[in-house]
């Protein structure tokens, strides 16, 4: 598994930023050079993502439990006693499935447009399944707002979706499948107001699940709001880092 690790390890707990369906970690780079300047950060390639290597014979119900085992698996390894995770769509049920296995370990949580109950539609597995080698494409015309530049949509568009297509329908399938824990730590969630995969309305009915959730909804912003208002997103994790 390919992990990286950056910055001052000391009592405050590490960024652990974990990536959504079909990505990888380098979606993580400008929040992680951010960061890494005053506290150690953790970005992970999921297994199957990136660098990393497969997972092999995993249920579609059984995914994202695995997902989490990696992250706390790396967490293990690191010697990383106590974390935020920050998770991107999928990589939020991620998140979740990690701090209800570990509560000691995880001291907040940042949702990056996810929310519990975040399910991907039929329609939405149906098309990339019919129309698989035009994922990239596909995610392009869904993830970002109306307003984001050309140029931010250009440079991130196919790391956005740099999988196999079959492993990123997989992820879409597990995501479907999946039902996330209710978690008890602090819970900032982030989204934009114009992602269509993820709204702010299904993201302020999840946030009224969690007993201390906090919902920030970025103007100009679609599914990928950390990449499309970097500034908003790198402030609103610094504010809420200071309060775990």
């Amino acid at each position: 598994m390919r992990v990286r690790v950056e910055g001052p390890a000391s009592s405050r707990p590490s960024l652990v930023f974990i990536h959504g369906a079909g990505a990888s970690a380098t979606l993580w780079l400008d929040l992680f050079r951010h960061f890494e300047r005053s506290r150690q950060v953790v970005a992970l390639d999921l297994p199957g993502h990136g660098q990393s290597g497969p997972l092999h014979h995993v249920a579609d119900a059984d995914r994202i439990q695995r997902y989490a085992d990696a992250v706390e698996y790396a967490c293990t390894q690191l010697r990383i006693e106590r974390a935020v995770l920050v998770g991107h769509s999928m990589g939020g049920l991620v998140a979740l499935t990690a701090a209800a296995a570990s509560p000691a370990r995880v001291a907040g949580l940042v949702l990056v447009a996810s929310a519990p109950g975040l399910k991907s539609s039929k329609e939405l597995l149906d098309t990339f399944a019919e129309r698989r080698e035009e994922h990239v494409q596909l995610m392009e015309s869904l993830a970002w707002a109306p307003s984001t530049p050309r140029e931010t949509i250009d440079r991130w568009s196919k790391t956005t979706m740099s999988a196999d297509p079959e492993l990123t329908i997989a992820d879409f399938r597990a995501c479907a499948a999946f039902d996330a824990a209710t978690v008890l730590q602090p819970t900032l969630l982030i989204g934009g107001q114009d992602d269509r995969l993820c709204s702010p309305r299904f993201m302020a009915k999840g946030t009224a699940t969690l007993p201390a959730g906090e919902l920030l909804v970025v103007p100009d912003a679609g599914h990928y709001v950390f990449l499309e208002q970097p500034e908003i997103v790198i402030a609103a994790i610094e504010r809420f880092l200071s309060f775990v």
